[in-house]
């Protein structure tokens, strides 16, 4: 691991989340604490901010987080806005130009800079605590919506230059300028790829999506992130599963069909072990920078992923059929959804699987 990384996980124990109350060793605290994602977004933070002269500005993580189409850290130290980076700017909102960005960043106090990095390339964004914030916001965004840094004459009289370099003239009077000296000009492709990456064309005008230029195959805005992000979200659903199967495998007395119910829950138990060893596996790479000679790498862990991942949703769908069955009820209740409610709504789930055992603990003891 990078060691700036190393420093500044010893120096936050105190004010990082993830380490907060624990007394265990360093390196088994990190193992414990953080996935792959985690991992990446941390290294590629740190050597980014080491490049932008910001490094020096960073003390007392709060947390790491990937959300894989923005990844990075909170930390409590105030850091300035660095020299030349463009102020997010909304020129259809003149009372408050930093709304939808704050929209987009879960509407905190931040004030938002973003580094001039050319548009579409990946490019740092910063939430200064200008105005009250208290943690300062540094991330990557993969696709840089931005194309350069207003000096003062973008914008003459028409919102919709405001995205672009003003065509028409050179310099437009003061009083006409829509974007001012030192803010992001956007570029109009490159945020049609951002609003994409971050999922606002999906969410909100799904009709643009066919405007949204293309990329190759492993080289999208997000393929620095996307196999540790897809590795650990796979990884954490496996973990649950596993959960499951040994549950199962706790209860062979009360299964109606006991063949089939240990079948079922080894399968699965087999399949949420592989991924989770995968997940292990992927962190050598995930704290190194993205280079030419690990590129192969990279590409062979999303590979390899994929018939890990098809083998769980199998074995999980085997597993859920198995347990209506038992209950004498349709097992195609299961499906897709149910695979989605183990990350995103696990409680839900984790009560259907209570439910189907305490219900057939129930009959069994009935004698019926």
């Amino acid at each position: 691991m990078d060691a700036d990384c190393v420093r500044l996980l010893d120096e936050s124990r105190t004010t990082l989340g993830a380490f907060k109350g624990k007394k265990d060793p360093f390196w088994d605290l990190v193992d414990k604490s953080f996935d792959a994602a985690q991992l990446q977004s941390f290294t590629q933070t740190i050597v980014g901010a080491r490049l932008a002269k910001i490094l020096p500005h960073i003390s007392g993580l709060v947390d790491i987080y990937n959300a894989g189409s923005s990844w990075g850290i909170h930390f409590t130290a105030a850091a300035p806005p660095p020299a030349g980076w463009g102020k997010d700017y909304d020129p259809t909102d003149r009372k408050n130009p930093q709304g939808r960005v704050r929209e987009e960043h879960g509407k905190t106090k931040h004030v938002w800079y973003r580094q001039p990095s050319g548009p579409n390339n990946p490019g740092m964004h910063i939430g200064t605590q200008e105005e009250g914030e208290a943690t300062t916001n540094l991330h990557w965004d993969p696709s840089n919506p931005m194309d350069h840094v207003s000096d003062g004459t973008e914008g003459k009289n028409n919102p919709l230059l405001s995205m672009m370099p003003n065509p028409f003239q050179k310099q437009a009077p003061i009083t006409d300028v829509f974007i001012p000296k030192g803010c992001a000009v956007y570029d109009p492709k490159a945020l049609l790829t951002h609003a994409d990456d971050i999922g606002w064309i999906d969410k909100h005008a799904p009709m643009l999506k066919r405007f949204v230029p293309a990329h190759a195959k492993n080289d999208g805005p997000n393929s620095s992130t996307e196999p540790f992000f897809a590795i650990s979200q796979a990884a954490a659903r496996a973990e649950k599963g596993k959960g499951f199967a040994l549950w199962e495998l706790d209860r062979k007395a009360e299964m109606v069909d006991q063949p089939r119910g240990v079948r079922t829950a080894t399968h699965l138990l087999t399949a949420a072990n592989a991924l989770l060893a995968h997940e292990l596996s992927s962190r050598s790479l995930a704290v190194q920078e993205r280079t030419p000679a690990n590129e192969p790498q990279r590409v062979a862990l999303a590979n390899a992923l994929i018939p890990m991942f098809e083998d769980f949703y199998n074995a999980t769908t085997e597993f859920f059929q198995h347990l209506h069955a038992e209950m004498g009820e349709n097992p195609a209740k299961w499906g897709k959804d149910d695979l989605i409610k183990m990350g995103n709504n696990y409680w839900e789930l984790q009560t259907t699987v209570f439910d189907i055992h305490n219900r057939r603990l129930a009959k069994k003891q009935a004698g019926r």
